[in-house]
């Protein structure tokens, strides 16, 4: 009788991610109740710390690194994630890659239903082409030939696919991606939409919920109960104390000394379709309110306050004080130079604390 083969949850991190990957380890175990396989793809992570996660049972792959140099913003180690769809992993039945700094909720059991590869639409379903270098209008010129790259795209801090998937054609393709476009993608995420540009599969939201600041409207997504997958896409992650989730995250880093893979926990339930569908049009309400959130962070981020200061006060006065409270502080901040708005923004931070 031919052994049926498992399934594999992997993530990545380096030295600097270690306990970040415990973290995530913790809340897969705990909250999802995973039957399968854990990975960690290790990039230049010293033995020592390794040896906690071998411990554990957690399998550990070693990556050698694909490129040097940074992709933009992000070191070359986010890159690691193609090592999954190397001919190894094709030991494994389906493969769900979660980033480290995620914080799981519920169960992951529909993940491993996919028979291609799947992700979550990117955050207001932008564009493939926002993750590219706008100076490198040459490169880009050739690329817009070749790829509609004003299409969704999707994002790749969550992703399933059946080992299926793995193939050599595959595996050319990510090394021509990879050689043609690193040095005008701003980290892993348009590689990947590059190389899945029409292969793939949009999975429903609740299974990567993009938190990018903690405006009124992402708190009341991240105090609902259905999110499987919350992903903190802000600088103010859920590892620093001044985060809303940080009492959540530091239950689940502490809880990952216990984690026990010899010791089936009680199954999870899995995520029912009413509950997908439920927090689909919950989103789907809450998607006036998404965009004006979006343009006020991005006429701050510009540093036109005087734009940003005007938008702010219309909406105040339709939806009242209330509503905008969070965002009145960086109104009066705007007002500020830009080393006493840090200021302002760190003491902020350590009253929260």
């Amino acid at each position: 009788m031919k052994k049926q083969k498992r399934n594999l949850l992997a993530t990545l991190a380096n030295k600097n991610y270690v306990n970040q990957a415990k973290q995530l380890f913790s809340s897969v175990y705990f909250n999802a109740g995973w039957k399968g396989d854990y990975m960690l793809l290790s990039h230049e992570i010293p033995e020592k710390d390794l040896g906690w996660f071998r411990k554990k049972g957690i399998l550990v792959k070693k990556c050698k690194p694909f490129i040097k140099n940074n992709i933009g913003n992000y070191p070359a180690l986010v890159l690691d994630k193609f090592y999954l769809f190397t001919s190894e992993f094709k030991k494994w039945k389906n493969i769900v890659y979660l980033d480290a700094d995620l914080i799981v909720r519920g169960s992951l059991d529909e993940l491993v239903k996919v028979k291609d590869f799947s992700a979550v639409k990117d955050i207001h379903e932008s564009p493939i082409s926002i993750n590219f270098k706008e100076n490198e209008k040459k490169e880009l010129k050739e690329l817009k030939k070749r790829h509609n790259i004003e299409k969704t795209g999707f994002n790749s801090g969550v992703f399933a696919f059946n080992s299926n998937t793995i193939n050599r054609k595959l595996q050319n393709n990510v090394k021509k991606i990879i050689k043609k476009y690193c040095n005008i993608a701003n980290g892993d995420q348009p590689l990947f939409n590059l190389v899945f540009y029409d292969k793939v599969n949009f999975l429903p939201p609740i299974f990567n919920v993009y938190i990018p600041n903690y405006s009124s409207v992402y708190l009341k997504i991240v105090k609902r109960k259905e999110p499987a997958i919350i992903h903190l896409c802000s600088s103010d992650k859920p590892w620093n104390q001044s985060s809303p989730l940080y009492k959540e995250w530091k239950s689940n880093f502490d809880k990952a000394e216990t984690i026990n893979l010899s010791h089936q926990l009680i199954e999870k339930k899995a995520i029912r379709k009413s509950e997908i569908h439920s927090f689909d049009d919950y989103l789907k309400t809450l998607k006036e309110e998404i965009i004006k959130n979006k343009t006020l962070a991005e006429l701050y981020k510009k540093g036109d306050y005087k734009n940003y200061r005007k938008l702010l006060l219309k909406y105040i006065i339709k939806e009242g004080p209330l509503f905008w409270k969070r965002e009145i502080f960086y109104y009066f901040a705007s007002f500020f130079p830009k080393k006493a708005k840090e200021d302002i923004k760190k003491l902020l931070n350590q009253t929260k604390q």
